[in-house]
């Protein structure tokens, strides 16, 4: 951190200022595995600040007269509009090969915002390789994992993946659909429908709605169902009218693999009904529910007991960029439908009923699997107060 802004410094009255920063800044942020590079304009200064583990850290200390000449240089990278500053803008910036073994070129996302001081400009960073997301890497207990690779090999049927923004619930669906090609490879037809993609998985069609002008998320699943998938991904459940036809097609007999908004799995059956969907449907289409949630790892080099607790807090080190943590794990809790919970969907229980079912054919336990990863040394005390206050 310091070392980058000395460099920042260095170069602040240099007359490539821009184009050197911006690759300073890129640079950097690669260097710690940061998912966002942030440039911000204020009142008073500007900073660059990366994402790294799910939290913001300060990277360095803009000079506040040379930060248009920063952001030109990114949106000249990303090939947008230079000179206007009226409208946001979105981009991509073709980078050569990240550090690591990996050597493939990655394209880096740009979105600006105008502001009342100043552009602000977000550089989103692809994720790691989709040859490192196996189930197993996800911090999923063996029974667990277990159960849902069984619903997976079923090759049919309809599976939630559960949970808030930024819980987990797209890694878990690649992982998921990664297990799947494993077992079956180019025997099956996999296609995914999603907003902007996040991972290239190399052996789906992957349709980018948000990158398509002219297309709907809802023409792009219709479409996409008329080519016959075998393994359909929807990216994102978020009325009623795409839950319908997630389950439809599950019932029709390929997998269907869709993101539902939703705190816990025993919620989503009633939360399905309440939507306003046929509970024959559900019932009938509906085979398991994963919940996740996202948790910042403790450094293991630098991360130290606490005298009172006895709990594991963050330390800091050169390893972890003095942040105490490094890398994040999951926390999960898994529904495999059950002939009682069809039977209560079915008949319309009363949500409480239906919920107490769902939390009968329960395996793991979001709060449970916090407690234990604090208990554990993985993930910190603090951490777990964030995730469920």
């Amino acid at each position: 951190m310091a070392s980058l802004q000395s460099q920042i410094d260095a170069i602040r009255s240099g007359p490539r200022w821009g184009e050197e920063a911006a690759e300073a800044l890129l640079a950097a942020a690669e260097r710690m595995g940061c998912s966002e590079l942030h440039l911000v304009c204020r009142k008073i200064d500007a900073l660059a600040q990366g994402r790294c583990e799910g939290a913001l850290h300060t990277l360095a200390r803009l000079p506040r007269p040379q930060f248009v000449a920063l952001t030109q240089r990114f949106k000249s990278l990303a090939r947008l509009e230079t000179n206007g500053r009226g409208q946001p803008q979105e981009g991509w910036i073709e980078r050569g090969a990240a550090p690591g073994p990996e050597r493939s070129p990655r394209r880096l996302r740009l979105a600006t915002l105008p502001t009342i001081h100043g552009e602000n400009l977000i550089v989103r960073f692809p994720e790691s390789p989709i040859q490192r997301l196996g189930l197993h890497s996800l911090g999923m207990p063996a029974d667990l994992r277990a159960s849902v690779e069984a619903m997976l090999l079923r090759g049919q049927g309809t599976i939630l993946a559960a949970g808030p923004t930024g819980g987990g619930r797209t890694t878990a669906i690649y992982a998921m659909l990664l297990r799947l090609y494993e077992s079956r490879g180019d025997r099956l037809n996999f296609t995914t429908v999603e907003r902007t993609v996040e991972r290239d998985l190399g052996f789906a069609a992957q349709v980018a709605v948000d990158e398509t002008p002219g297309l709907t998320f809802e023409g792009a699943l219709e479409s996409a169902l008329r080519l016959a998938p075998d393994v359909l991904m929807v990216g994102e459940v978020r009325d009623a009218a795409t839950a319908r036809t997630a389950l439809e097609a599950g019932l029709e007999g390929r997998l269907v693999i869709a993101a539902f908004l939703a705190e816990r799995a025993a919620g989503v059956p009633a939360r399905l009904l309440a939507m306003g969907l046929d509970p024959y449907l559900v019932a009938s289409s509906l085979n398991g529910i994963l919940a996740s949630r996202v948790a910042r790892a403790l450094c293991r080099n630098c991360r130290r007991r606490d005298a009172e607790s006895g709990a594991y807090e963050p330390g800091g080190c050169e390893a972890c960029a003095q942040t105490g943590f490094q890398g994040r794990t999951g926390l999960f809790e898994w529904i495999a439908t059950t002939e009682r919970l069809r039977d209560a969907i079915l008949s319309q229980a009363p949500r409480e009923q239906i919920a107490a079912e769902a939390a009968q054919a329960q395996t793991g336990d979001l709060l449970e699997a916090a407690r234990a990863a604090v208990e554990k040394g993985v993930i910190a005390r603090s951490e777990a107060e964030v995730l469920f206050p």
